[in-house]
C-alpha cells in the first residue's frame, strides 16, 4: 500500500490538531486537581434568590442577572464561589462575588494591599469591609466569619454596580 505525500500531510495535521486540543484541555484544567471541578451550575432556584444549605446562607440578586457556581474552581483556600453578573461576559471586573474560603485566606490576600478598613454588620454578624484599588478598579470586599473553619468574602469589583452590591448585602441572611 502506497501512502501519498498528501495523505502523510493530512495525518500529521490531524495528529497536530489532536495534540493542540489536548494541550488546551490540560492548560484549562484546574491546577493540582486529580478530579476537575464540575462545570458551573446555573441557579435553579427562584429567579433573583439563592439559598445554599451546605454553607448556610441565602441572598437576593438583581432580576435578570446570572448566577454561576464555581467558575473559579476549588483550591487550597477557596472551597466554593459564586459569580453574580448581568451576563457571563462581565466576569471581571466582577460585579458580585461570593467566595467561601479558609479563615487565613483574607489575611493573606489583603495583607499587602493599601485599603480602607471599616467594620460592618451583615445579618447580625460583624465583619470587616475593605475598600481598595486593584488593577485600576475601585473594589470592595466584606469579610465575615462563616464558621470556625471558613470565612466568607463578599466582593464587588465594579464601581458601576455598587448599588446592586449594597442591595445584595442588605438581603444577605445566614441560615441554620
Amino acid at each position: 500500500m502506497n501512502i501519498s505525500k498528501k495523505q502523510v500531510t493530512l495525518i500529521l495535521i490531524i495528529i497536530g490538531i489532536a495534540a493542540l486540543g489536548y494541550g488546551i484541555y490540560v492548560y484549562l484544567k484546574p491546577a493540582g486537581s486529580a478530579n476537575p471541578s464540575p462545570p458551573p451550575l446555573e441557579n435553579t432556584a427562584e429567579e433573583g434568590h439563592y439559598r445554599n444549605e451546605e454553607y448556610g446562607f441565602e441572598f437576593d440578586y438583581p432580576d435578570g442577572w446570572e448566577l454561576h457556581e464555581n467558575l473559579l474552581g476549588r483550591n487550597t483556600y477557596a472551597k466554593f464561589n459564586i459569580f453574580i453578573t448581568p451576563s457571563l461576559k462581565e466576569q471581571y471586573p466582577r460585579p458580585i462575588l461570593v467566595n467561601v474560603v479558609l479563615p487565613e485566606f483574607p489575611e493573606k490576600s489583603f495583607r499587602n494591599i493599601e485599603k480602607t478598613t471599616t467594620y460592618i454588620i451583615v445579618d447580625g454578624v460583624e465583619g470587616q469591609k475593605y475598600e481598595y484599588e486593584y488593577e485600576g478598579h475601585k473594589e470592595r470586599a466584606v469579610i465575615l466569619p462563616l464558621n470556625e473553619n471558613t470565612s466568607l468574602i463578599l466582593a464587588n469589583g465594579e464601581e458601576k454596580y455598587v448599588n446592586e452590591f449594597n442591595q445584595f448585602l442588605d438581603s444577605f441572611k445566614f441560615i441554620e
